[in-house]
């Protein structure tokens, strides 16, 4: 198991050392099996799911979610010295992306644009289209929401 603190709540399967089982779940839960596939966005996905009070402890603080592009003097190298985004904020910035750009849902899913975000948060799984569909509406419908009130309240 690795260093990740995420590894507090999931313990190896005995016959499996690719499934990791969670330890918050009930006995018998058929998703506290979760595939761990060397790494632990899956681990990370589970608890955001199913556990996310335990999930939102684990998350670093804001002053450690600073993200700072770093170029080594000796290389020229450009590199991005990043502290753990939360998975809410990935969501937000790629759905913000989304609709900025005025890009198609399907960008999400496509090989590109999945090798960048695995380079920049290794820890994240990019959720499909369907996600980000629903993501965007809610995002409208509290943008208009806001809107109205202060409508009415002029």
């Amino acid at each position: 198991m690795g260093k990740s603190a995420v590894w507090r709540h999931f313990k190896l399967d005995e016959h499996n050392s690719n499934i990791a089982i969670c330890k918050i779940c009930p006995t018998g839960c058929n998703d506290s099996r979760v595939c761990r596939n060397s790494n632990t966005s899956n681990l990370w996905t589970h608890l955001k799911r199913k556990h996310k009070p335990i999930y939102n402890k684990l998350l670093p603080n804001d002053e450690q979610n600073q993200s700072q592009l770093v170029v080594d003097q000796d290389t020229q190298i450009l590199r991005l010295n990043s502290k753990k985004l939360s998975i809410e904020s990935i969501d937000a910035l790629i759905a913000g992306m989304i609709v900025d750009d005025i890009q198609p849902l399907s960008i999400v899913e496509d090989d590109g644009f999945g090798r960048l975000i695995d380079s920049a948060f290794p820890y994240y799984k990019i959720p499909g289209r369907r996600y980000f569909s629903q993501y965007i509406k809610r995002m409208h419908d509290e943008k208009k929401t806001r809107i109205n009130q202060i409508i009415r309240a002029s």
